[in-house]
């Protein structure tokens, strides 16, 4: 993919209106084009800063009149309904329940205005970029909620590694140290609840860098197959997380190591895990 391609679809991207195939080519050449990397985040934060300013704006604030009339028109709705139109009909449940639909509206009408209508686009509910981008999220929280604030604990060995979790911590420890020739030591593996995400969870140090790396397996059935070696780099939280799906499922790699440096340890363990269905 060329630069200029990457301008023109990126809006649609943002927007998570791409196709599955053409998701991969963008985020693809984001992994390796740095000039592309830092426009695409000063979108994404431009957007959000309209988005916000957008569900701020008393012009889109919704006048009692309406909403007295609305009210009374998705209750006479709901009621003629079944099993939700009890909870519907609540009034505490109607005024929510118009709001989220009014700003999912707005929403929607700044995105179609920010990118080109000759961009590919296609309507889906769910994708891998957007799976990725939330799941990044809860990983970079599990990393600061389960690795740093109880590193006392895995340091001291107090808790014993499963001999389950032992071998899927071996699978992401060697390829680390044969790539970087250095000293890694696992800290612990487990199995882990961030946020109603479970995610199997390795955590080792590479030299004074603590790393964690994600398995997701949930999410193996939807998106193993959608995997075809990309990289997606994102900031959260502090720390760089690095993600990309493998044939034993989508897998982020959590640390406050340089993006590069993030990147080549994410690089090493797709390489490894490739062709590989379990740990």
């Amino acid at each position: 993919m060329q630069c200029s391609e990457f301008r023109e679809l990126s809006e649609a991207y943002l927007s998570d209106e791409l196709l599955v195939e053409t998701n991969l080519r963008v985020y693809g050449h984001m992994e390796s084009c740095p000039k592309c990397r830092e426009d695409f985040a000063a979108r994404r934060a431009l957007r959000s800063r309209m988005l916000d300013a957008v569900t701020a704006s008393p012009e889109f604030a919704i006048q009692p009149a309406f909403e007295t009339r609305m009210n009374a028109r998705l209750r006479e709705e709901a009621l003629k309904g079944r099993g939700w139109a009890s909870l519907l009909a609540s009034p505490k449940m109607l005024v929510p329940v118009f709001a989220v639909v009014l700003v999912m509206f707005f929403g929607g009408l700044v995105g179609l205005r920010m990118f080109d209508s000759g961009s590919i686009v296609a309507n889906t509910n769910t994708s891998l970029t957007a799976f990725l981008a939330e799941t990044s999220a809860k990983a970079a929280g599990s990393h600061d909620n389960c690795a740093l604030k109880k590193m006392q604990r895995w340091e001291s060995k107090e808790i014993p590694i499963d001999p389950a979790a032992e071998q899927t911590a071996e699978a992401v420890a060697e390829p680390i140290r044969a790539s970087f020739a250095s000293d890694v030591e696992v800290l612990h593996s487990h199995d882990c609840l961030f946020e109603g995400k479970r995610f199997s969870h390795v955590i080792v140090r590479r030299g004074t860098h603590v790393l964690s790396v994600f398995f997701d397996r949930e999410g193996k059935a939807k998106f193993a197959s959608d995997g075809d070696g990309h990289i997606v780099s994102e900031r959260e939280g502090g720390m760089q997380v690095a993600s990309f799906v493998a044939p034993v499922g989508p897998v982020f790699v959590v640390s406050d190591l340089p993006e590069a440096e993030n990147l080549n340890t994410a690089r090493a363990l797709s390489d490894a895990l490739r062709g590989r269905d379990s740990i």
